[in-house]
């Protein structure tokens, strides 16, 4: 949990919209399982930075039977995708020669290479934060606009500080006694004298927020 700052009058869930099954990694002989799963059937998009050659094995699932294909890397392209569609993704077994630095991620896919994205979530059920009824005022920093109306007031979600996290524009803030749902619209650091202790988020009620 982040630095404490101040007394939490809410708690919150934090969703990020991603595309990820397996977050970037440095490769391992022993394979890797995936940190998510997709919410339809998709394509698995596998990407092995710097020129990798080999074979990653993607194992899985589709209408409860299981499914499997072979990817190649021959030194030249980064990303590969599977035609095979999978519901599940249970392993990636690494037949790989990459080099050091290398990364190795994964993404669904909807075919051609089109990530397929969904809500994931990032903190939270019971992530305490301070959250204010800011409205139009203050400095004029993203997602604190200026003219921004009344009638439809920005919050402030105040977060302690992570080194390992960012709260991000796009992220959705859900008030777990409510449910009710915010967009991010802007983030910035705040506090310390040698680094920040907390994140000031400005976001907007869901409803509020089509189009941006």
């Amino acid at each position: 949990m982040g630095t404490a700052y101040r007394a939490a009058n809410s708690l919150v869930t934090w969703k990020r919209q991603t595309s990820f099954l397996l977050d970037p990694v440095d490769p391992q002989a022993s394979g890797h399982v995936p940190d998510r799963q997709p919410i339809r059937k998709s394509t698995v998009i596998v990407t092995v930075t710097l020129g990798a050659t080999g074979t990653v094995i993607v194992n899985g699932t589709l209408d409860g039977a299981p499914v499997s294909q072979t990817l190649t890397w021959n030194g030249v392209s980064d990303i590969n995708e599977t035609t095979q569609l999978f519901d599940v993704v249970t392993s990636l077994d690494n037949f790989l020669s990459w080099a050091a630095g290398a990364k190795i991620s994964a993404k669904a896919g909807g075919g051609a290479g089109q990530p397929q994205h969904s809500l994931t979530t990032i903190r939270g059920p019971g992530w305490p934060v301070t959250r204010e009824d800011v409205g139009g005022r203050g400095p004029q920093w993203p997602g604190n606009r200026a003219g921004h109306s009344g009638d439809t007031p920005l919050q402030r979600f105040i977060v302690g500080y992570e080194e390992s996290w960012r709260p991000r524009r796009g992220d959705i803030v859900i008030e777990d006694s409510t449910g009710t749902e915010f967009i991010v619209l802007g983030v910035r650091e705040a506090g310390g004298t040698f680094r920040p202790n907390e994140w000031h988020v400005n976001a907007k009620e869901r409803a509020d927020s089509q189009g941006l």
